[in-house]
Formats: structure tokens, sequence, C-alpha cells
């Protein structure tokens, strides 16, 4: 499969959706960058990192009817994806925490973005963005923040990261045209504070306690309180505090 090794650029994503505008492109063809300039994450946020020291990694896949290619579905796979790497590196204690990030010991150590392409009202393409902390140190914008470095103790070549990262990719979008519930089940498996009663904030900036159970195959957190009421909230309508 394809690797674009960019020397910089503002978004791997951006670079990648500009791409397939322009050019018809394989399944699973890759962008990654030294240094990005301005990396995107959920609801206006940008992803900080030091350049030559972490993974800016961007996947194209083509949307099939025999697969699930809903938002959350692919941040499932990819979600998966990412901690599967990190467990080949012998690091413990990873999580997942809904609907976009991965956890280390608590701490975030990778952030994931879904874009989508539609032509018309027809969905044709995703872009898959994931950011990894590899090689950094120090993270003064970003105090929960780990990296790969501060648990393995050694550097690791991003440039392999990549190219592995892609492989697992590949495998779970297989592996998830027969096996949708398998995926579903590995996320809530790992998912963050699954089982405990958390903080959430929501719309109108209101503090909820609920018990989190699972993330349902729509990607909708469901949650009780203390009465045993269900709830179900979008990550549009509410956000974990932590």
């Amino acid at each position: 499969m394809k690797i674009i090794k960019l020397d910089a650029t503002d978004s791997t994503n951006s670079y990648l959706k500009k791409l397939i505008n322009n050019t018809e492109i394989e399944q699973g063809t890759t962008v990654i960058t030294n240094d990005q300039k301005l990396g995107r994450g959920r609801r206006g946020n940008y992803w900080q990192g030091e350049a030559f020291k972490n993974l800016y990694f961007s996947f194209y896949n083509k949307i099939s009817k025999k697969t699930n290619s809903t938002g959350f579905f692919l941040n499932a796979i990819a979600s998966i994806s990412v901690y599967s790497l990190l467990k080949e590196y012998k690091i413990t204690n990873i999580q997942i925490k809904w609907p976009n990030d991965i956890l280390v010991d608590s701490k975030k150590i990778s952030g994931i973005l879904i874009e989508n392409i539609f032509l018309g009202k027809n969905l044709k393409h995703t872009v898959i963005g994931i950011g990894l902390n590899v090689n950094q140190y120090k993270f003064t914008k970003m105090h929960s923040a780990t990296s790969m470095i501060i648990h393995t103790k050694y550097q690791i070549d991003i440039e392999y990261l990549a190219i592995r990262l892609q492989q697992l990719l590949i495998q779970n979008l297989s592996k998830a045209k027969n096996d949708s519930k398998g995926i579903i089940e590995d996320y809530n498996s790992v998912l963050f504070r699954r089982e405990t009663f958390c903080n959430f904030l929501n719309n109108e900036n209101k503090i909820l306690s609920l018990k989190l159970l699972k993330v349902d195959s729509n990607g909708y957190l469901n949650l009780v309180d203390k009465k045993n009421k269900l709830f179900r909230y979008s990550s549009d309508e509410i956000k974990m505090i932590i």
C-alpha cells in the first residue's frame, strides 16, 4: 500500500482530501508528515505536537456497501488499530475514551478525526486521521498528555509505525466486513471508565453524574443514573469531564 511522506503540511487530512478530489487513489493510501502545522481535532480543537517526534497520519478509505461506513464505526476500527499498535510495544493500561481518544495511564496519547467526502447526498470516501505521540517527552500545552517513549524508554521509528498502523487498519477493515459486532465488543472491552459513575457536561452546561455502560453500534453512549434510568447521548450532546 502506498505511503506519501511530506516534509511539512498544514494537515495530512486536508492534503489527502485534496488528493482524493483531484485524482483516483487506491484503498489504504496513507499520508504522513514530519511537521503538521494545523492538525485538527473535534469541535475546532487543534492537535499539538513537536515536529519530527510524532506520527501525523491520514488513511484513505473508499466506501463499500459491504461494511458499515458510519463515522463512529470507522472511529472504532481506528481506535482498536491504535490500541493494538501500542500493545505491540508492550505498553500497558491502554484505554479508549469515547468518542475519539486513546489514553495510557489516563493520559492522552492519540486522537482520531474521521472526515467524510460526499458526492451529492451519497457518502463516497472517508479519511481516517490519527495523531500519535511518539518520541516527545514534554507537553507544555497538554498537561494530561503522554507519549510512547515515556512508556517504552526508547526512541521509536515513526515510519515503521506508519507502515504497521496502515496494516492494522487494513486488517481491521477487512475483519469488520464479517464481524462488525466483534469490533464494537473490542471497543467496549477497553472503554475508559466503563461501569463507573462519571461527570458529564451536556449542551446546557449542566453537569450530570451517570454510570457509563457501553457505546452502542451507532456510536451513542449508553448511561444510567442512580435510579437506573437509561440515557443515550451522541458525541455532540455530551462530553466526559476528567
